[in-house]
């Protein structure tokens, strides 16, 4: 008894006093997730105890109880001290830090994700008293009862992590039930399910929701024309068109949203390192602070190798993206300042760089053209356009355009002050004037001069034509007699064949016109299958086999020209293997000729000659 003889006693000894206090203190020593000194070792340890841990858990659970209630009937409420002391006694006999540990309830006593305390810690024997302090205590340092958002963490954590264990069809969509009620009625919750495999993609793989876009049958969002060229490279999968039979398809949509699926064209802030300005953004006055600097840019990653090969789905997502942003001036600029002293330098963005240098804006019959060649008139349906936004004058668009008609204004005005009929008289006027003098006055003298057509007449109409009639009487009869004659054996099969084909495909536009390579322009007339007719006429004679490259596509003109009149012969090879550029100048009939050839034709002769010689 206190004040006792016993206790009287005790003091003379001179035992300190040993309370709560120091129980906590002793405990906080012992049980903490602290980095301790051992003295033992005089080592430094990360986390309790564990000779210490082996003593307490030997104690029974109405030990643990007594204690818990003696904690809060000394403590009340004031037990922030056990923040960091593992002395919660769990059900597989371990310790746990109260907020991370959970109730039991009639299904579960034992879980691994989310642990439970020892039931009989807090229930079992002892008083009334003792039972409902000992829970007040679990309750003040944190322990609580497993809720839906623990139990939706539970089965992430068992089912979603390995994509080689993820469950069947019946399990996933009952899952994904649970999650999106989860989400719709607490809204934060939609970070837990950002490191999880819960979405399949159209490939059959899982991914976390970052990994996934929405595109149709979901959204029409247009993602694809970003994310499909760019193949195995692309960061994000299509969403598998398996969930459109899912019973909760309105709330998925939505869930994947909210949890990070993309659902529209990022534009990423980056650095000013990749900007074609970055020198000048660099030449910012100061020396760089981490703290105060900034280094900022805007693009859309990997765009400018999409648009090498645009399509008019990929153009209809990046200008709708734009629109999105259209009063968001600051996508347009990268900013660099070295620190809060000095100024900033800005430039226009990667992404305005982007948007501007490449040839993506699409006008009429399929055509892409860089912005400022664009007219808003040829734009096809599904591309807004508003002359306020900013981002258009970034990108300039319609300005070359603007330049060209003002120039046609100019010109059509020149052609008018100098007595051509139309620009197109102007125009031929020009090239006129571009001719060699000698070509000029040639042309002018056979225009002015024209060729006198010739006159004959027989002096005497009888007698000559007796003299025909009798020397058409004597002529020989047609006969015809077998003779024989040496032919190239393969050359008309090698031409007809293969050399007209590949002469009509190397020598025909767009337009299906086919043209001379002499003239430079459309072949003279059709045949009845409405093919245009060519000559094709050997190149070199000299080699040794038929290729069907070494032809030409030529007008009957041009054809004889070249096989009767052809002054350039001896040297049309050498001039060939040193040409650069598209056209062979040659001398034929006594006049200068320029023979153009596809950049096609040209290698494959090439490649032609460099077998023939070796052979």
């Amino acid at each position: 008894l206190r004040n006792g003889n016993i206790d009287r006693f005790l003091r003379d000894l001179d035992i300190e006093q040993w309370g709560v206090e120091q129980l906590v203190e002793a405990l906080n020593d012992r049980c903490s997730n602290r980095r301790r000194l051992c003295y033992s070792t005089y080592t430094w340890r990360q986390g309790p105890d564990q000779p210490f841990l082996d003593w307490i858990r030997r104690k029974p659970a109405a030990w643990h109880r007594a204690l818990y209630a003696l904690f809060h009937r000394e403590l009340g409420d004031d037990l922030d001290q056990f923040d960091d002391i593992c002395v919660v006694r769990l059900s597989n006999g371990e310790y746990g830090i109260g907020s991370k540990c959970y109730y039991p309830t009639l299904e579960t006593r034992n879980d691994p994700i989310h642990p439970r305390v020892e039931e009989e810690t807090y229930t079992g024997g002892g008083t009334r008293t003792e039972r409902s302090s000992a829970r007040a205590f679990l309750d003040g340092v944190g322990v609580r009862e497993v809720g839906e958002f623990q139990q939706v963490e539970a089965i992430l954590r068992q089912r979603y992590t390995d994509p080689a264990s993820v469950p069947p069809r019946n399990t996933h969509e009952s899952d994904l039930s649970r999650f999106i009620a989860l989400v719709e009625k607490q809204k934060s919750a939609s970070n837990l399910f950002h490191d999880y495999l819960i979405f399949q993609r159209t490939d059959g793989t899982w991914s976390c929701p970052a990994g996934v876009y929405l595109d149709a049958p979901f959204l029409e969002t247009g993602l694809k024309y970003y994310f499909e060229p760019l193949g195995d490279e692309a960061s994000k999968g299509p969403l598998s068109s398996t969930y459109r039979t899912f019973d909760m398809l309105s709330g998925l949509v939505a869930f994947a949203r909210t949890c990070g699926a993309e659902d529209h064209l990022a534009i990423a802030r980056v650095s000013c390192t990749d900007n074609p300005e970055r020198a000048y953004l660099h030449s910012a006055p100061g020396s760089y602070g981490t703290q105060t600097g900034i280094d900022l840019d805007f693009t859309i990653p990997d765009i400018e190798a999409l648009f090498e090969t645009p399509s008019l789905g990929l153009s209809r997502l990046v200008w709708n993206t734009l629109c999105t942003r259209s009063q968001d001036k600051n996508i347009l600029t990268a900013t660099y300042r070295k620190n809060r002293s000095n100024s900033p330098h800005f430039a226009d963005s990667q992404l305005v760089h982007q948007l501007r240098d490449a040839s993506w804006v699409p006008q009429q019959d399929n055509e892409f053209v860089r912005p400022s060649e664009a007219l808003r008139g040829l734009l096809p349906d599904g591309f807004p356009f508003d002359p306020g936004w900013p981002w258009l004058s970034a990108i300039r668009f319609g300005a070359e355009t603007e330049r060209r008609a003002e120039e046609l204004r100019e010109t059509q005005q020149m052609a008018e002050e100098l007595g051509f009929p139309a620009e197109t008289a102007l125009i031929d006027g020009r090239r006129f004037a571009e001719l060699a003098p000698e070509t000029r006055r040639r042309i002018l003298a056979d225009h002015e001069q024209p060729v006198d057509l010739p006159r004959t007449a027989p002096s005497n109409r009888e007698r000559r034509a007796i003299a025909v009639r009798d020397e058409a009487g004597n002529a020989p009869r047609r006969s015809t007699e077998r003779r024989l004659r040496a032919v190239s054996v393969n050359r008309d099969r090698i031409k007809g064949e293969k050399s007209v084909p590949y002469l009509r495909d190397q020598y025909t536009n767009a337009d299906g016109v086919t043209i001379c390579q002499a003239c430079k322009d459309a072949l003279p007339f059709k045949l009845a299958d409405d093919s245009y007719y060519l000559e094709a006429v050997e190149f070199f004679s000299e080699l040794e086999r038929h290729y069907h490259q070494n032809y030409l596509a030529l007008c009957p003109n041009h054809a004889a020209m070249f096989m009767y009149a052809n002054a350039s012969e001896d040297e049309m090879k050498d001039r060939f293997l040193a040409l650069n550029g598209n056209d062979l100048e040659l001398i034929l009939a006594d006049r200068a000729v320029t023979v153009y050839f596809t950049d096609t034709h040209i290698e494959d002769l090439r490649v032609v000659i460099e077998v023939d010689d070796q052979d």
